[in-house]
C-alpha cells in the first residue's frame, strides 16, 4: 500500500513539474523575454554593438544605426524607386563605424522591422519630446514654417548634439558641445548622389508629411540648432533608433 501510495504521489509531483515548466516557458514575462528598461548598450541582428543614452524619459542610441539587414534576417539592399535600401556613404564602409549607413523612408517604415527588437525610429512626436528635454522653446518645438532656418538656436540644442572638434565636422561646428553623448556625425545624404558629409547629420523620423514626403531632423556645421524639414522617400539618410 506504501509503495503504490508513493508512486502515485511521484506521478502528481513530476505532474505538477512539468506544467510548473511549461508556463514559465510560455509566459512573456519569462527571463528570455523580459524588456530591460535601463540598457545600456543594444544589438543589432548583425551583431553590432551600440551605446544607450538616456535623454529625459527617452533611451537613445548614441551612434548612427548600421544593420544591413531587417530584423527578420532579409538584406537590406542597395535600391532605388520605391523599395526598402541602404547604403554606405559613397558606397565605402568607413573606418569609423558609429557614422552608420544611410537609409531610405521605405526602410524605415518596413515591416520586416530596421531597428532592434523592442527598438523603433522615433517618430516626429518622439523627435519634438526630445527638443523640449534639450530645452528648445514650445514656440519653435510646434512651428512648421521653418524649413530652412534652425529651430532652438538660442539654446544651442544643435549644438548639445553634435560631436565636438573638426576631425569629423567641418569647420566651425558651430556650438558643439556633445554634453549629453549623443554624438551627432556628418554622414551626409545620397540623394542622385552623394552630398553634405562633413557639413549635415540627418535623421529620419517615421513620420509622413504626405503621400510623397517625409520628415527628418538636420543638424549643420554652421548652425547651433535644429532643423525640421521633409523630403522624397527615396533620399537615403542617417538612422537613430529609441527604446519602443
Amino acid at each position: 500500500m506504501d509503495a503504490i501510495l508513493l508512486r502515485s504521489l511521484s506521478v502528481i509531483l513530476l505532474f505538477l513539474i512539468a506544467a510548473s515548466t511549461s508556463s514559465c516557458s510560455e509566459n512573456p514575462s519569462s527571463t528570455d523575454n523580459k524588456r530591460d528598461n535601463n540598457p545600456e548598450t543594444v544589438e543589432d541582428i548583425d551583431g553590432n554593438i551600440y551605446p544607450v543614452i538616456k535623454l529625459g524619459d527617452q533611451f537613445w542610441m548614441a551612434e548612427n544605426l548600421r544593420t544591413s539587414r531587417f530584423r527578420n534576417g532579409d538584406p537590406i539592399e542597395p535600391a532605388s524607386g520605391s523599395q526598402s535600401a541602404s547604403v554606405w556613404y559613397n558606397n565605402t564602409e568607413p573606418e569609423n563605424k558609429a557614422y552608420g549607413k544611410l537609409y531610405n523612408f521605405y526602410a524605415v517604415t518596413d515591416s520586416r522591422g530596421l531597428c532592434p527588437a523592442g527598438w523603433k525610429v522615433p517618430s516626429d512626436e518622439e523627435w519634438q519630446e526630445l527638443e523640449r528635454t534639450l530645452g528648445m522653446t514650445e514656440e519653435d518645438v510646434i512651428n512648421r514654417n521653418t524649413l530652412f532656418s534652425s529651430r532652438g538656436s538660442d539654446q544651442n540644442v544643435g549644438g548639445k548634439l553634435k560631436a565636438t572638434g573638426t576631425d569629423d565636422w567641418d569647420s566651425p561646428n558651430t556650438g558643439a558641445t556633445d554634453e549629453l553623448n549623443f554624438s551627432a556625425l556628418p554622414a551626409g545624404i545620397e540623394d542622385r548622389g552623394f552630398w553634405q558629409k562633413g557639413q549635415s547629420a540627418s535623421f529620419w523620423t517615421s513620420s509622413q508629411s504626405s503621400n510623397i514626403y517625409a520628415i527628418y531632423r538636420s543638424i549643420r556645421h554652421d548652425e547651433t540648432g535644429i532643423n525640421w524639414r521633409f523630403y522624397h522617400r527615396t533620399q537615403k539618410i542617417s538612422v537613430r533608433c529609441i527604446l519602443d
